[in-house]
């Protein structure tokens, strides 16, 4: 809608789409990985922590 506002091409609405797009792949991914981070550090935790409870 706004490439027919602005008169644009289609080139360059696909431009700015994918540059969007690339810009949300890398922000994802991030939030991907502190994710994976933060279940690795839980399941550390709660194996510890329930090896503690056996020794005991």
């Amino acid at each position: 809608m706004d490439a027919q506002a602005n008169n644009s091409t289609a080139a360059a609405a696909a431009q700015a789409i994918s540059s969007a797009n690339s810009s949300d792949i890398g922000s994802s991914a991030l939030s991907f990985g502190l994710i994976g981070i933060g279940i690795g550090l839980l399941g550390g935790g709660l194996a510890r922590a329930l090896r503690s409870r056996k020794s005991q």
